[in-house]
């Protein structure tokens, strides 16, 4: 058997600078979309290690979708929704937690039957960000934990919602994803990272 080999990996760190006055917009946008995994039969790939920081954590390349599968769409409760990633693991085998609360302001026989479906499956979600870039929770090489919550909210002004509480791990934090999204109300483009 051959001796493995190791060449040093050649990430090319860059300055990262933030010019002021330029906002920065918290949230997510109302609509996430969402699909079976086992309905994605080719997913798009990340690059290399070796890849520029502004591509490094970006999917290249397009979802396809199981031939008659488009993207559904999950509406959030209005200025709600939030995505976190954070490290877990030992060092050499580090790996991201990324995770989402997505409230839908439903407490319906639908919203129900979401919650029962989604409980026991995998699901991958394009969360949209407020400056339009998609953020990927969910992989091929990962389970997805997807957990829903019901509240019937408390006195005249209490939230009625489901939350959606999405838990995947990644080799990235929330990758983004700037192709072609094929949805039930038409295709739609990512926006680039």
């Amino acid at each position: 058997m051959a001796k493995k080999t190791c060449e040093p990996q050649k990430l090319l760190y860059e300055s990262l600078k933030h010019c002021d006055g330029t906002p920065v917009l918290s949230g997510v946008r109302r609509n996430v979309l969402y699909q079976r995994r086992a309905n994605i039969v080719k997913w798009p790939t990340l690059p290399d290690i070796t890849a520029s920081m502004e591509t490094l954590a970006t999917y290249v390349g397009d979802f396809t979708l199981a031939e008659t599968e488009k993207w559904k769409v999950l509406q959030l409760t209005k200025r709600k929704g939030k995505i976190t990633s954070k490290p877990e693991g030992e060092k050499d085998n580090r790996t991201y937690l990324n995770e989402a609360e997505l409230p839908i302001p439903d407490n319906d026989e639908y919203a129900a039957g979401f919650a029962r479906a989604a409980l026991n499956d995998e699901l991958v979600f394009l969360v949209q960000q407020q400056d339009g870039k998609y953020r990927v929770l969910g992989n091929e090489n990962f389970d997805v934990d997807v957990s829903p919550e019901y509240d019937s909210g408390e006195g005249a002004t209490g939230s009625v919602l489901t939350s959606i509480k999405v838990s995947a791990r990644d080799v990235a934090p929330a990758p983004f994803y700037a192709g072609k999204i094929e949805t039930e109300e038409g295709v739609v483009q990512g926006a680039g990272a």
